[in-house]
């Protein structure tokens, strides 16, 4: 932020501030005046401050965690006041903290000093205090008013209750804090005092310069914050609510009273449905103003008048009556303990501890109970339905491996909604698309335990980010990763002793590992737990007290001894199903790269390795890419030849169909024209026929040649037939004998890699390069014989290329000249530039002198105007003093006068003067008196001319000075903006620099890529060359190379031996070449198996056909001499159908060669496929540094099949989608099974996916998952049951699984439950809406089903104190699963809601504490509850 925008920014604030009055203390920005001390960030490395004068934030909508959720947020009864030595009045407090407001505010000196950050997000000098009672927390603040032209800052006070604070939070993590660029040295004494403010959550973020101050403050106001808020929980219930509607209301509790107006105003945010007469009659008893100390018994009244809770008045007079020692307004503690023991089943109680129960519910010391002390017993949070003891944190064994507790995840956690989002309802446009730091604080506030961060490479150099998708890719917003590990430091030092933060990270970077792994290592390394030894599978899951205060770090890794790890479990490829080419968990592509040799080829079993360096030069994806081509070129073969097999197929149908026809119109029968193609067949005989003949010549009489000729073709026939089906079940029997001999070498296969694997000496690698080995003989072997189909293909390319070549240099040179002119402009642009800014610089540098000189003259009219404000002051007392001695001398004139006048002076003035004269002495007084006034005014009338000639003066040099100064003012503000045009015209000048530098490179690079395209093609032109001469060489060389190949593999072979490799490992080896070698006999003996079938059936359709010939020869009668004459019809129908018959032989040859294309082209599939796969291997493998990899301490993998991952170590981790698991258990009815019996001691994360996000944790929690996460940033049901659940132990995060999840599964173990649930009512429950309808839904939830739902009726008109009365019946078939949801709608608007596990449930009269949709209870929400009674039956 350029400096001159900034003094252009505050000279405007300056003009700003004289028209308009500034509210609040952090709405104004100060005048940078000489006599105020106001810090300020640098523009620098600030948050353009200045720019935001006027933009109001609001703190509310930043900080979302409260110590108020889940079952910390409540409160236990205060101690008993008899033994409580320790409160608010007796609290020592540093005597320069302990200040009155008044004090505060006008002595400099009083208090601390400590610097504020704004809203603004700038540093402003501030004093705080404790007030005298120790109640209020009294803070500083500036406004800037406007006095006869000058500004000036008066101070003020504002006070924060004590009682109100949330927390207090050390370090630097909200949003003012984050935004306002500090210095390292300054945020290691920062706090933030987290408070309630009208209802939400404010923020006062400080910076106490003195360590030994900062250590002071911290200290006090945590510990008062605590008194505080015990000695408000002494008050009655209805006094707590009075006190927070008072400040709701505005109402200074400050004041005396309040009046009617406001009293109605109370009771219309209570939503009581009394009417309006009976709310005055109730604030008339204490006259036309009520004391703020009796609002709470109005209150009180009120709740007498409504009287909705017939079942509390019932108990209460019951109790009144049967108690021994009797009074009209209140019962003895052996009453409250028979209630306590009959109603609430607390038979362990004895009288002490019921006397102890009512001193904590007093604020007294009597051994007696009032209604008003009952009914805050019965809607306090110490009778809530969960018994306090069972969800104590820490009741539970804490000593256990990870694997046996849910652990409380969040999904998404850094992502928040742009505006609140309803309860259960979520935007079409997907809201949570917002990236936020404060999420995560808020997260570890509520209990969560399991954070997600999914991070990416940052736009600006060595950044890493947490965001949902690639930030250089998306719109999606991303937060700085520091910022998330260091809010994730605070919490740890803050609250040391919490059970471990397991950090599931989704590693999505791909430049920037290094800068995680220091990030992660700077900032958590203090707090990770790490491996014992680096990367090892064979650790164990430490136990919750084990990890306490420490950051477990869940992601993948490399195996041991590698560094490459398949990134294969990302979320979306995980709920996308999508199939990764790994075999194994474990497997990954450093398993595959790491051989000795370099790759050299695919074959259909994957990658194939040498060692010898000449054997191939390609890289891996070339080596992909001919594997493509060479399926492609299979491929296209085969369909030309599956054409070509159509084609003749199609033909033979077609000349068939036009033989028919033509026998149609001749009238003849096949049998007839199959006699005549016979004797065409053998009058003109073919190469491949054979024609019996007795006599050199034929008869005339053909029917008797024919009677001759046929016997023996069809001996002939039949010869044939018989030689081709010996051949065909010779070829069978080879077939058979090739299987026998390949199960047997698949036998001995088996048979040795089981003593292959027995020998511990086997060395793998070696054992699977000579395979490969083996395997490169056959790929020259296959290359030899692509290389003579790809000659043409190569010319082809060839005059391709040629062509291209033509116009490259054209390209080239055009290409040279545009960069040429693009770097000239772009060094012509920048020198415009440089002067732009040197002129800039120079506009700056006197604007700021301009305005230096304009605040000298400013200074120098204010000290004017105090010179003349005292010669004001000295001419007016001068003036005094010259009125004063005028009356005086008048008065003297006046007596002389009378004296002269007398006629006693004038006869004592004849008298003689050794006579009494006392006239006459008092006439000479007179005169002196006279004499002296007159000195008097003379010397005050000079003073007076000498003091107005100096006023005067001084007005006209005020004038003069102040004429100066607006010029002067009008000059600097001239000269700013000159030089905020010349910056900005310097700004334009340097984006055109830019622009045209990057154009000058993109042409750079465009020539560079032209040139370089035209020495491709030359090269490519060589290659192609190269190429077409290798190829045709290859189809020569083909017999001479695989020979070459096979001495090759011989030789490898040789080196194994010469290397000691272990007989076994040999026997393997040669028993795998063996089955490689007989499938290949096998597939060929297959093939001519189905050669000789098809011959066998040729041989038999050509004996049927003539045998049928022979017989309608001898049935028929002697042929006359029609149908011996050859019609030209006859002729042609003869042709047709001996080319139907050649088209039928041509199509069943091409059938057979067709299916030796298809083997072909299957196997070069594979092989492609498998190159694919590996392709994908590669793309998806990261090479972690070491740093980061011991780091890693839960190793996440993905789910193959459940028999492998059980064999993995117990700090092996699977993720699924919440789709994907009901998927598996639809499909498969053992799934849940083998998911528990994995859970026992693994660790499984179960995650909702999609555009809804929605999550069901209900399920995953009964198969023994640990981790479900639900996302926070959508309030719904489903979020309000995880928060339930973990409610048991404390809401630490950390609940232990049942018994029959952690142990043998034995589900009979558990007995299923039968509750009766009556909800009485409800109390202060808090609305917005003027239509109330209030009902309650209580909600049971099982892990066998849907949810068993029952609800009340509506209640209308009444938030203060609804009553319902409905009787439930609850069936709890698994009652350590089973949680029930209480929600309070107002029609269909959520209010408040609570979800409490079974398991923690205790009978009696016990109130259920709700929440909002946040699960906080705080503000209105501190008093919300409903008042039950639950039974057990047994």
């Amino acid at each position: 932020m350029c400096p001159l925008r900034c003094a252009k920014a505050r000279k405007q604030y300056l003009l700003d501030a004289r028209t308009s009055e500034r509210q609040g203390d952090d709405d104004e920005a100060q005048h940078a005046s000489n006599k105020q001390n106001i810090i300020e960030t640098p523009c620098a490395t600030g948050r353009a401050f200045f720019l935001c004068i006027g933009k109001h934030i609001k703190d509310s909508d930043m900080i979302q965690s409260s110590l108020k959720s889940g079952q910390k947020a409540l409160q236990p009864l205060p101690s008993k006041s008899v033994s409580d030595k320790r409160n608010l009045q007796s609290y020592p407090v540093a005597e320069a903290l302990l200040q009155d407001r008044q004090s505060l505010k006008s002595d400099e000196e009083a208090g601390i000093e400590v610097l504020k950050v704004t809203k603004l997000f700038k540093l402003q000098p501030r004093r705080i205090a404790i007030s005298l009672n120790r109640k209020n927390l009294l803070v500083t603040s500036g406004r800037i008013k406007s006095l006869k032209g000058i500004l000036r800052t008066a101070i003020s006070a504002r006070s924060i209750s004590l009682d109100q604070i949330d927390r207090i939070q050390r370090g630097c993590v909200t949003k003012r804090f984050l935004s306002a660029a500090l210095e390292p040295t300054a945020m290691q004494q920062a706090l933030s005092i987290i408070y309630y403010d009208s209802g939400s959550l404010e923020s006062l973020d400080l910076i106490i310069p003195s360590r030994r101050e900062f250590k002071i403050v911290v200290q006090t106001l945590e510990d008062l914050a605590a008194l505080a808020a015990v000695e408000r929980r002494r008050l009655s219930i209805f006094d707590q609510i009075a006190h927070f509607h008072l400040s709701q209301c505005s109402i200074k509790l400050s004041e005396s009273s309040i009046s009617y107006s406001q009293w109605m105003t109370i009771t219309d945010t209570l939503h009581t449905s009394l009417p309006k007469t009976r709310l005055t009659d109730i604030f008339r008893r204490h006259s036309d103003k009520v004391a703020l100390s009796d609002v709470g018994l109005l209150l009180c009244y009120v709740y007498e008048e409504l009287n909705a809770d017939k079942t509390v008045t019932r108990i209460w007079d019951e109790m009144l009556e049967d108690d021994p020692v009797k009074d009209k307004d209140s019962i003895s503690a052996v009453e409250f303990l028979s209630f306590l023991r009959k109603y609430q089943k607390c038979s362990h109680y004895q009288l002490e501890e019921a006397c102890d129960l009512i001193r904590r519910l007093q604020s007294g010391q009597e051994d007696r109970l009032t209604k008003a002390q009952f009914l805050k017993y019965l809607t306090g949070d110490a009778n809530d339905l969960v018994d306090p003891e069972r969800a104590k944190e820490g009741v539970q064994n804490m000593h256990q491996p990870l694997s046996r507790y849910w652990i409380h995840s969040a999904h998404s956690t850094f992502r928040t909604t742009a505006k609140p989002v309803s309860f259960g309802r979520t935007s079409s446009k997907n809201p949570a698309d917002i990236a936020d730091e404060q999420m995560y604080m808020a997260a570890l506030m509520r209990g969560v335990r399991c954070l997600e961060l999914i991070v990416w490479d940052g736009i600006d150099p060595d950044s890493v980010v947490v965001s949902s998708q690639n930030p250089a890719n998306s719109s999606s917003s991303s937060v700085p990763l520091d910022v998330v590990l260091r809010m994730i430091a605070n919490f740890v030092e803050q609250f040391p002793y919490s059970f471990p933060i397991i950090l599931h990270l989704q590693i999505c970077c791909q430049q920037r590992l290094q800068a995680l792994a220091d990030q992660l290592e700077s900032i958590l390394g203090a707090f990770l737990l790490r491996p014992s030894s680096g990367v090892d599978d064979h650790l164990s899951l430490p136990s919750p007290d084990q990890a306490r205060g420490k950051v477990i770090i869940f992601s993948k890794r490399p195996v041991a001894g590698s560094s490459s790890v398949v990134m294969d479990d990302f979320d979306w490829d995980i709920d996308s199903e999508k199939q990764i080419p790994v075999t194994h968990e474990d497997a990954t592509v450093g398993d595959r790269t790491n051989k000795s040799g370099r790759l050299v080829g695919f074959d259909a079993h994957g990658p194939l390795y040498s060692v010898d360096p000449e054997l191939s030069s390609r890289t891996p994806d070339q080596l992909w890419k001919q594997a493509i081509i060479d399926a492609k070129e299979a491929t296209d073969s085969l369909e030309k030849a599956q054409a070509h097999e159509r084609e003749l197929n199609d033909k033979a149908l077609q000349q068939a169909n036009l033989a028919a026809e033509l026998m149609s119109r001749l009238g003849i029968s096949p049998h007839q024209i199959k006699e005549k193609t016979c004797l065409d067949r053998r009058k003109n005989p073919t190469n491949d026929q054979v024609i019996f003949q007795e006599s050199p010549s034929m008869d005339e009489e053909e029917g008797v040649e024919i009677h001759d000729i046929l016997p023996h073709l069809v001996s002939g026939d039949q010869t044939r037939y018989e030689n081709a089906l010996l051949e065909a079940q010779e070829a069978q029997k080879r077939v058979e004998h090739c299987k026998e001999r390949l199960e047997f070498a698949e036998r001995e296969l088996e048979r040795a890699i089981q003593v292959a694997q027995s020998d511990k000496g086997t060395d793998v690698d070696v054992r699977e390069q000579a395979r490969k080995a083996a395997n490169e003989a056959r790929i020259h072997n296959e290359d030899a014989i692509a290389a003579a189909q790809r000659v043409e293909r190569l010319k082809e390319l060839v005059a391709q290329i040629e062509d291209k070549a033509g116009s490259a240099g054209t390209v080239v040179q055009t290409a040279l000249t545009e960069a040429k002119i693009s770097e000239k402009r772009a060094f012509d642009a920048e020198a415009r530039a440089e002067r732009a800014r040197v002129a800039a610089e120079h506009e700056r540098k006197r604007a700021e002198e301009e305005t230096r000189k304009e605040e000298i003259l400013e200074r120098i009219v204010s000290d004017i105007h105090q010179e003349c404000q005292l010669a004001q002051s000295t001419y007016d007392q001068v003036r005094e003093r010259i009125e004063k001695a005028t009356l005086r001398l008048e008065r003297a004139k006046e007596q002389i006068r009378s004296l002269e006048n007398s006629s006693k002076y004038r006869e004592q003035l004849l008298l003689q003067e050794t006579e009494s004269r006392p006239l006459v002495v008092q006439h000479a007084e007179k005169i002196e008196e006279r004499d002296n006034c007159l000195a008097l005014i003379d010397k005050a009338t000079q003073e007076s001319i000498l003091v107005d000639k100096n006023r005067k003066q001084l007005q006209l040099k005020l004038e003069e000075k102040a004429q100066e100064w607006r010029i002067q003012a009008e000059l600097a503000s001239q000269t700013r903006r000159n030089a905020d045009r010349s910056v900005h015209a310097a700004e334009e000048l340097l984006e055109h620099a830019i622009e045209e530098r990057e154009a000058a490179e993109l042409r750079h690079v465009a020539y560079k890529r032209a040139e370089s395209t035209v020495s491709d093609r030359g090269s490519q032109k060589e290659s192609l060359f190269a190429q077409l001469k290798e190829a045709e060489r290859a189809s020569v060389e083909a017999a001479k190379l695989a020979a070459q190949s096979k001495h090759r593999a011989s030789f490898l072979l040789d080196e194994l031996d010469k290397e000691a490799l272990s007989l076994t490992q040999q026997l393997v080896d040669e028993k795998k070449l063996h089955v490689v070698r007989l499938q290949g006999e096998l597939d060929s003996a297959q093939l001519l198996k189905q050669h000789k079938e098809l011959e066998v059936e040729k041989e038999v359709q050509r004996l049927k056909t003539d045998s049928e010939l022979m017989k309608g020869t001898m049935i028929s009668d002697v042929v006359t001499d029609n149908s011996q004459v050859d019609t030209p019809r006859e002729a042609d129908a003869i042709s047709a159908y001996q080319s139907a018959v050649k088209l039928k032989d041509d199509a069943n040859k091409a059938s057979l060669y067709t299916q030796v294309l298809m083997s072909e082209a299957n196997m070069k599939r594979e092989v492609a496929n498998r190159a694919s796969e590996y392709k994908i291997l590669m793309e998806m493998t990261l090479e972690l540094p070491d740093k980061l990899s011991a780091m890693i301490f839960l190793y996440s993998c993905r789910l193959r099949n459940w028999a492998s991952s059980m064999c993995l170590s117990n700090v092996h981790a699977h993720s699924l989608s919440q789709r994907v698991l009901v998927k598996r258990l639809e499909e498969n009815a053992g799934e849940e099974v083998d998911l528990r019996k994995f859970t026992k001691d693994h660790l499984c994360r179960i995650f909702p996916y999609g555009k809804k996000n929605k999550s069901f944790p209900m399920k995953a929690w009964s198969l023994g998952c640990q981790f479900a996460g639900v996302n926070l940033a959508f309030p719904d049901e489903q979020v309000l049951l995880a928060e339930g659940r973990f409610r048991e132990n404390g809401s630490c995060g950390y609940v232990l699984k049942p018994r029959y999840l952690t142990h043998d599964y034995v589900r009979g173990a558990e007995q299923p439950q039968r509750w009766a649930l009556q909800v009485i009512s409800g109390f202060n429950i808090p609305s917005c809406s003027n239509n109330v309808n209030l009902r309650v839904q209580v909600k049971v939830w099982t892990a066998d089903g849907e949810p068993i739902i029952h609800e009340t009726g509506e209640v209308s008109r009444n938030c203060f104190n609804p009553s319902w009365g409905n009787v439930f019946d609850l069936k709890i078939s698994d009652p350590s699963m089973a949680m029930v949801n209480f929600i309070v709608y107002n029609g269909s608007e959520y209010l408040a809601g609570a979800s409490l596990p079974v398991s923690c449930w205790r009978e009696g009269f016990r109130s259920v504490a709700l929440f909002n949709a946040n699960h906080s209870r705080s503000g209105p929400y501190e008093f919300a509850c409903l008042l039950v009674q639950a039974t057990r039956h047994r």
